[in-house]
């Protein structure tokens, strides 16, 4: 009786607990919103806790209030208020469908977003320059903001005629960043007076102890809660990055120090583990999860116990000889013995379909799925946010390894053993302690020959533990070693067969590939041989006990001292502990198994990143861009679009250090070069066409990513300025595309759905830049394909520098975009080039440039007849710096 009470309670736990994790698992591999949630507010009291617009003073961005001090507060929020009493209304999911927890670059906002922008543009395009309203904007597209920080500050300008009074609706919503967790999700209206340009929302932010690379939540501007303004082409959103302060370092901050100088000797890898298990613990997906797992093994334990204790009862009460057995007889009588055994049979069967009913049930937790989704998406966050150093210390294919090799050791080897160790050490403990209590709960004294042996278990448990330890962790270091090298030979002769057909050189990689096969097999094979060394231990200490009980225990039946049923629950004991005792080393073996594996994810996870960097650049970009629009408000008519047009692209004192191609061999520091230096200030106004010439190798294309914002800038001052409310875009010399459609590789800088990528669009600045019609038709089709093996070079430049004018960034920075072009290809690509400067953009509504940001193409070029088509010229070179030439001052040696 007391066994199915006990059986009850974790029974009744999993039951009620499953229900309400299968409802969030499935909402989140939907990515669709919980029924209870909206994705911003649970309920209202959350709502009125979380979602309170804040005032901000002396800033003219106010929270607009009515005439009793209320908050004016959206439809939503004016139906919620509108609630019986205190009573919690269940709020009803979005109606766009988009669930307001998941983020990606390819979707943002919701489809009720966007299709109010197109439209309010479609309105302005038939309205032309009538419009006279100002368009609001964030001030940047993105915004750091370090954890420890209380609120996050974002300014919002106003640009245009500031005459009248505007105000604009605003709220954030979730991406990697949750609300609640990382920061308060903040909504109201921002009201802009007459003269005001500037406005900031502040968010306020939560410290969290859950670890993670980086996180970002979204800010944006309600398009539907307008009053005399008009919202941003791009810029009506926001991204938020929020950059860790404490526990930044993976696992947890405990051996930081010795992690960040790389002393991996000084740190443990047991306690390392161990860290490893409290950092995935404080997740509240995966806690809950190993917690009913742990529920689930109490109660597979605890039924394991009852078994054994029914079975013993069974052999030396029920059937057993002597008093127990006469007594039992006496009281029950014969019909009443077999009816015992019939229950303690029953007890046995039936609790069986339960519990294989209740771990089908549990697998759908997923915790290992949880688990390795923290660790790779992590991965892959940190490797985005690397600094040039730290990925020029990784191999190609050491980013693959480590998330699908290491991630699953580590999980399937590591953490998802941590409750079958607690699950074994329990019935260890619960099968010795049934020993010593079984005997005196017959009325018996305890037998110490059958009792003793019982405790060499956990003494030669912990010594076979210890033994062959550190060989077997310099095995499987090697192990991993050698299949690195193996798997990234493959991968090197993937990617180069052109290259070693061209030279004949398939035999020689053949044999190089049999060498390293050899090599990672003998490897593996040493690591199987001690891992079953060690893995027999146990088992043999358990038959050699047992085998010495029978003959001693026999022994003691012959000579009558010992009645037989109670031999039988000795052996029964015996062999239950060793089985324990056997598991549970075996488990510990299997943890050894992923110490390397945390090893290699240790040290990739805690490489340096460039955040911090960046968000120095940021705020000075922000400062400064403030700084000089005030200025230029005062030099020009303040109701014009100009003040924020005019402030130029700026380089000043440029003294840069960037690595050589000796660092990425080498990984040292001393392998730099600063090939550029110069003091003064160059300035490039906006909307011009500029092209960089100079000597080859002598910094025109790392001022061009420097510009771009492909290289962080390590400096406390901005060497190069761009105003920060201006997309900026990168365009490599190689053209790039990934697996899929050609039309998804040419919007690939595009929001899903904007105008932007409409297919007319695509189709115009494809046929502008003179691809045939089997590209036009190619873009019709959703046939995926690798493109980069199926279009000819020349084309996949053409289609490269589409791409660029597809996604209408307001600064396009390409490298080289008339290389390899014959004289008239060339010509063509340089005059789009400057009606994408002239027009603000291909291929868009000549009504509403006006409503435009200017647009600006930055390129290198070693050809003269690109300078024909500048509107400025710069000149680098290590000798002099940058400096503004004319055409006929640049030497033909450095042209072609």
């Amino acid at each position: 009786a007391l066994y199915f009470l006990a059986a009850l309670a974790p029974l009744h736990i999993l039951h009620s607990c499953s229900c309400s994790w299968v409802d969030a698992v499935c909402a989140v591999v939907r990515c669709r919103p919980m029924p209870h949630s909206t994705g911003e507010n649970s309920d209202i009291e959350e709502s009125t806790r979380w979602a309170t617009p804040m005032a901000v003073p002396g800033t003219g961005g106010r929270t607009e209030r009515t005439a009793d001090g209320a908050t004016k507060s959206s439809a939503v929020e004016k139906k919620r208020a509108k609630g019986e009493g205190s009573k919690k209304v269940a709020a009803a999911p979005p109606k766009d469908g988009f669930p307001h927890e998941a983020f990606t670059w390819r979707r943002p906002f919701s489809s009720g977003d966007l299709e109010a922008q197109q439209d309010l543009w479609h309105t302005l395009s038939q309205q032309g320059r009538r419009v006279k309203s100002p368009i609001v904007q964030f001030s940047s597209f993105i915004y750091y903001v370090m954890e420890n920080e209380p609120f996050m500050s974002m300014e919002v300008m106003r640009i245009g005629d500031l005459n009248e009074r505007s105000s604009v609706g605003f709220r954030t919503r979730d991406a990697t960043a949750k609300a609640g967790i990382q920061y308060i999700s903040t909504s109201g209206t921002l009201v802009f007076e007459a003269g005001e340009n500037t406005a900031v929302i502040k968010v306020p932010l939560e410290v969290s102890v859950r670890w993670d690379t980086t996180l970002e939540f979204v800010a944006e501007l309600v398009h539907t809660r307008l009053d005399n303004a008009i919202p941003g082409r791009y810029l009506w959103q926001a991204r938020i990055k929020i950059i860790q302060v404490r526990g930044d370092c993976f696992p947890t901050d405990r051996f930081a120090v010795e992690i960040t100088r790389r002393r991996f000797d000084k740190v443990p890898a047991n306690q390392l583990f161990l860290e490893y298990c409290k950092m995935n613990s404080v997740e509240p997906k995966v806690r809950r999860g190993t917690l009913k797992l742990m529920a689930l093994d109490a109660l597979c334990n605890l039924y394991g116990t009852a078994v054994l204790v029914l079975l013993l009862y069974a052999f030396c009460v029920i059937l057993g000889e002597a008093d127990a057995a006469t007594a039992a007889a006496a009281a029950w009588g014969s019909r009443g013995r077999k009816n015992a055994l019939v229950f303690i049979a029953s007890a046995i069967l039936l609790p069986l379909p339960v519990l294989q009913f209740l771990k089908v049930r549990i697998c759908r937790l997923q915790v290992d799925g949880l688990s390795r989704n923290l660790l790779q998406k992590n991965l892959l966050r940190r490797f985005l946010n690397f600094t040039d150093r730290s990925r020029g210390k990784l191999r190609e294919g050491d980013l693959l390894l480590t998330m699908t090799r290491d991630v699953e050791l580590l999980v399937g080897n590591g953490y998802m053993n941590v409750m079958p160790f607690f699950s074994a050490a329990c019935q260890l403990f619960l099968s010795t302690t049934l020993q010593f209590v079984f005997s005196p709960a017959l009325g018996e004294a305890l037998r110490w020959d059958a009792a003793l042996p019982l405790l060499l278990f956990p003494l030669t448990l912990l010594l076979a533990l210890r033994l062959g330890h550190k060989r077997t962790c310099r095995l499987l270091e090697r192990q991993g070693c050698r299949m690195d090298k193996l798997c990234r030979h493959v991968g090197d002769t993937a990617s180069n067969y052109p290259l070693i057909a061209d030279y004949n050189q398939r035999p020689f990689f053949v044999e190089l590939h049999e060498a390293k096969v050899v090599d990672y097999n003998n490897v593996a094979t040493a690591v199987q041989q001690a891992f079953q060394r060690r893995a027999s231990l146990m088992p043999l200490l358990a038959n050699f006990l047992l085998c010495l009980r029978l003959i001693v225990g026999g022994m003691q039946v012959i000579d009558g001292t010992l009645i037989s049923s109670h031999l039988m629950a000795d052996l029964l004991i015996l062999g239950c502990v060793g089985k324990a005792t056997s598991d549970l080393h075996m488990i510990c073996l299997d943890i050894q198994r992923c110490f390397t594996a945390l090893l290699r994810l240790v040290t990739i996870l805690n490489l340096q990143i460039d955040i911090d960097q960046r968000l120095q650049v940021n705020r000075c970009r922000r400062d400064e861009t403030g700084a000089m629009r005030a200025e230029a408000r005062k030099k020009l008519d303040p109701n014009d679009f100009e003040p924020i047009d005019s402030l130029p692209i700026r380089v000043t004192n440029l003294d840069f250090t960037f690595l050589s191609w000796a660092f990425h061999r080498h990984g040292n520091e001393e392998n730099l070069v600063a090939p550029l230096r110069f003091e003064g200030s160059i300035d490039i106004p906006q909307g011009q066409l500029v092209v960089l010439v100079g000597p080859q190798g002598e910094g025109k294309s790392t001022l061009l990513r420097l510009i771009a914002d492909m290289i962080t800038q390590e400096t406390n001052h901005n060497i190069v300025f761009v105003p920060s409310h201006l997309r900026v875009l990168h365009v490599n010399c190689d053209a790039l595309f990934f697996h899929g459609s050609l039309y998804e590789n040419m919007t690939f800088g595009v929001r899903l759905g904007d105008s932007d990528g409409r297919l007319e669009r695509v189709l115009s600045i494809c046929a502008r830049l003179g691809l045939g019609d089997s590209v036009l038709e190619a873009l019709q089709i959703p046939d995926v394909c690798e493109w980069g093996s199926v279009i000819c070079e020349t084309k996949q430049t053409l289609l490269s520098l589409a791409r660029a004018l597809i996604a209408n960034p307001e600064v396009l920075c390409i490298h080289k975009p008339t290389e390899g072009f014959d004289k008239h290809t060339a010509n063509i690509v340089l005059g789009v080039l400057q009606d994408f400067v002239r027009e603000r953009g291909i291929e868009e509504d000549p009504a509403t440039r006006h409503l435009r940001r200017p647009r600006t193409c930055i390129i290198t070029s070693s050809r003269r007849q690109a300078l024909m088509w500048a509107d400025q010229l710069l000149h680098v070179s290590s000798a002099h710096g940058v400096v503004q030439v004319r055409g006929d001052e640049v030497l033909d040696a450095e042209l072609l």
